[in-house]
């Protein structure tokens, strides 16, 4: 399971997130966005990069808990 931005705990990285949701029009609106996974608030999350990079930040977050 990959890490949804409402479980973001820092407020500036859930607020860049969310507001990347709805500049890329991935959700409508704050509260769409909140459900949605970290990885679609970020242009590049589908080249083999971006998954390897946010399969990884998702591992390291979900051990140390949120």
């Amino acid at each position: 399971m990959l890490l949804l931005i409402k479980d973001i705990t820092d407020y500036n990285i859930r607020s860049l997130a969310v507001n990347n949701c709805i500049k890329l029009k991935t959700a409508k609106d704050e509260t769409e966005a909140h459900e949605l996974e970290l990885v679609d608030a970020f242009p590049w999350r589908k080249t083999d990069q971006g998954y390897q990079f946010w399969a990884n930040i998702n591992k390291i977050y979900t051990r140390h808990g949120k």
